[in-house]
C-alpha cells in the first residue's frame, strides 16, 4: 500500500513551499527489513492546488488538487499510470510552449502496438513497469544511445506517458534495469506468452553470440570461445528466432559453455513454450559428427549446414558437381536461377539427407572478382624490383592478403625476381564458390522441397542481422557491470528492442525499403516531424512532408494526426 507524504520546505526556502512525495515500504532483502521508498509527486502552489512532477507533465504546469491524490495514492501502479494520463491534460494558463518530437516515436509506438507488444507487456509488467520497458526500448530501437540517456530522448518525444515513467531518468534507470533482471517470474511469463503467440512457424533459427565482459566478479561472464577474438571473459547470448525474423526467445548462459550444450535445453524450453514439431535451423559452425548425433538425439527436425572440411562432403561435391552446371536440375528462387541435387549422407548407421545448391551467377562474380584482383595484384607488381626472392615473398604477403598463394615468384631479367600469377590456384581457390551443403533430417516432405530447405536455411541471414543489431546498435557489445540481475535485466531489454527492430525490418523488406536506406535512416527523416504545444496548452502538428507521408505509407503505418 502507498500513500502521499506532504514535506515543508526547508529554511533556506523563500517562498516555504510544500513538495508532495508518494511513499510505500518494501522488503529489503539485503538489509534484511522493510524500508521506504518514495518519489516526488510534485509542490503545492499558492493556490493549493499541486503542480505536477515535470517529469511527468514534459515541463508544462499540469494541476491537480490534493484531494485527487489521494484518492488514487493507495495503489503505486495504478496512481503512476493516472498521473501520467492526467499530466497528458491541459496546462495552466501561462504555461511553457514546447516543441515535440513526433514521427519516429509515432513509428515506434505502433510497431509495439500492432505486433502485440504493447498490450503484453501491459499484461505482464503493468501499466507503469511495462510502459517503462516500452520506452527504454524504442530509445534503444531509434538513437542506439546508452540507457543513461533515455530520459532526455523521452522528454523530447511525443510519446504515450506510460513510456515517460519516473523509472526512465537518469538517476535510476539502473536501479530499474537491475529490479526487471531479479524478477524472473515475469520475464519468463512474458517469453512464454510471446513465444505462444508466434509458434506457427516449425523452424526455429537457433545461434548464439558472446558478449565480452570488462568485469572480473560477474558470476556469469567465464572464459570461453570468444567469437570476437577479445582476451575477455564473456557472457553466451542464444536467441532463437522464426524463419520470418521475429524473436521467439533467448537465454543467457555462462560464457565457458559450448554452443551445441545449449540446443537441447533450447528444444526442452520451445516445446515448454508451446512451439510443436520444432526443426533446428543450424548454421555450418555447429557441424561435427559428434554434434549431429547429439542433435539426432533431441528427436527434433535439423536443418544443418556443412563446412568444405568434411571429406565426405568433397567426395559428394565431385560426384554432383558436372551434373549442377546443366540446368535440368535449376528452379527459380526469388527470381535468381539455382541448381539443386538430393543425396544420401552417411553418419554411422543413419541416413540423412543432403541438399546441394549451385549459383552460377555467384560462381562466376566471385570467380571473375578474384581473378581481377589477382591479374591488378601482378600488373602493381610488375612495376617494382625485387632483386631477391625473399623481397618478392615480403611484397606478396604485405599486398596480396588472402590472394598470397594465387602468386609466386620466378627469375626476372638480369637476374631480378618476378612476380606471376598461378593461374590452377586461381581456378582452385574458386572451384565451390557459389555452392552451399545442407543437412536435414526427420522434417516432413513438405518442407523437404529444394526451396523450402533453401528458405529455411537462408533466413539465418536475418538471425545474424539480429545478433549484429543486438551488439552493436542495441549498445550490448560490452558489460561494464558486475551484477547479475543488470545483465539479465538489460538483455531482457535488448531482447525487446530486437522484436521492434524485427518488426521494423520486416515491413522495410516487403516494400523495398532496405535496398535504399536503412533502419536509422528511416527514423532519421520521421524524426523530423514535429508538434508545437502553445502556452494554452493546445497541440498543433506542424508541417509533415512527403518523403515522411510516403515512408509511413510503405511502411503500413498511419498517417501522422
Amino acid at each position: 500500500m502507498s500513500y502521499i507524504q506532504i514535506q515543508k520546505g526547508g529554511k533556506t526556502s523563500k517562498k516555504r513551499a510544500k513538495y508532495v512525495h508518494l511513499a510505500w515500504n518494501e522488503w529489503d532483502a539485503h538489509k534484511r527489513q522493510s524500508v521506504q521508498r518514495r518519489f516526488y509527486v510534485g509542490r503545492i502552489g499558492d493556490d493549493g492546488s499541486v503542480v505536477i512532477n515535470k517529469k511527468f507533465s514534459g515541463g508544462a504546469g499540469v494541476c491537480v488538487t490534493e484531494e485527487e491524490l489521494r484518492a488514487h495514492a493507495t495503489d503505486r501502479n495504478s496512481f503512476e499510470a493516472w498521473l501520467r494520463e492526467t499530466a497528458s491534460g491541459p496546462t495552466l494558463s501561462g504555461g511553457v510552449a514546447r516543441v515535440d518530437i513526433v514521427g519516429d516515436g509515432w513509428a515506434a509506438r505502433h510497431l509495439a502496438s500492432e505486433s502485440g507488444l504493447t498490450s503484453l507487456l501491459d499484461e505482464v509488467f503493468g501499466p507503469v513497469d511495462g510502459g517503462a520497458l516500452a520506452g527504454l526500448a524504442a530509445h534503444q530501437l531509434v538513437t542506439a544511445h546508452a540507457l543513461y540517456r533515455a530520459g532526455s530522448w523521452l522528454s523530447q518525444r511525443e510519446i504515450p506517458a506510460a513510456w515517460k515513467g519516473a523509472q526512465v531518468s537518469e538517476s535510476v534507470v539502473h536501479g530499474f534495469i537491475a529490479r526487471i533482471g531479479e524478477d524472473t517470474g515475469r520475464r519468463e511469463r512474458f517469453l512464454e506468452r510471446w513465444a505462444g503467440l508466434h509458434k506457427g512457424g516449425k523452424a526455429i533459427l537457433h545461434d548464439i553470440t558472446s558478449v565480452s565482459s570488462y568485469s572480473q566478479s560477474l558470476d556469469l561472464a567465464e572464459w570461453g570461445h570468444n567469437r570476437d577474438e577479445e582476451n575477455l571473459p564473456q557472457v553466451n547470448f542464444s536467441l532463437a528466432a522464426t524463419t520470418d525474423g521475429m524473436p521467439l526467445f533467448y537465454r543467457v548462459i555462462p560464457g565457458s559453455i559450448p554452443d551445441v550444450r545449449t540446443l537441447s535445453v533450447s528444444i526442452r524450453i520451445a516445446r515448454d513454450y508451446g512451439v510443436e514439431n520444432p526443426c533446428l535451423s543450424l548454421d555450418r559452425g555447429f557441424y561435427s559428427q559428434a554434434n549431429v548425433r547429439d542433435l539426432l538425439g533431441l528427436k527434433c527436425g535439423v536443418l544443418i549446414g556443412v563446412p568444405w572440411s568434411v571429406k565426405q562432403a568433397n567426395v559428394l561435391f565431385k560426384k554432383h558437381a558436372s551434373r549442377l552446371e546443366s540446368p535440368r536440375h535449376g528452379f527459380l528462387y526469388r527470381g535468381v536461377p539455382l541448381r539443386h541435387i538430393v543425396d544420401k549422407w552417411a553418419l554411422d548407421d543413419i541416413a540423412l539427407t543432403l541438399h546441394m545448391y549451385f549459383d552460377p551467377g555467384r560462381h562466376a562474380d566471385i570467380s571473375l572478382r578474384c581473378e581481377k584482383t589477382v591479374l591488378s595484384l601482378a600488373a602493381k607488381a610488375s612495376r617494382e624490383i625485387f632483386r631477391t626472392g625473399r623481397e618478392a615473398k615480403a611484397w606478396i604477403l604485405e599486398n596480396a592478403g588472402a590472394n598470397a598463394a594465387c602468386l609466386c615468384v620466378i627469375k626476372g631479367a638480369n637476374g631480378t625476381k618476378q612476380i606471376v600469377t598461378k593461374p590452377n590456384q586461381i581456378a582452385a581457390s574458386t572451384a565451390r564458390a557459389g555452392y552451399t551443403l545442407v543437412l536435414t533430417h526427420d522434417r516432413e516432405k513438405t518442407d523437404e522441397t529444394g526451396e523450402a530447405v533453401l528458405r529455411d536455411y537462408r533466413a539465418r541471414d536475418t538471425a545474424e542481422k539480429l545478433f549484429d543489431a543486438f551488439k552493436t546498435e542495441d549498445g550490448q557489445y560490452r558489460l561494464r557491470t558486475a551484477n547479475d540481475n543488470s545483465v539479465q535485466g538489460r538483455f531482457f531489454l535488448g531482447f525487446i528492442a530486437l522484436i521492434l527492430r524485427a518488426e521494423m525490418e520486416k515491413r522495410m523488406h516487403a516494400a523495398d525499403l532496405h535496398k535504399s536506406m536503412t533502419t536509422a535512416s528511416v527514423f532519421d527523416e520521421l524524426g523530423k516531424a514535429k508538434s508545437l504545444v502553445t502556452r494554452q496548452g493546445n497541440r498543433i502538428l506542424l508541417e509533415v512532408s512527403k518523403k515522411q507521408r510516403l515512408l509511413l505509407a510503405a511502411l503500413k503505418l498511419p498517417e501522422l494526426t
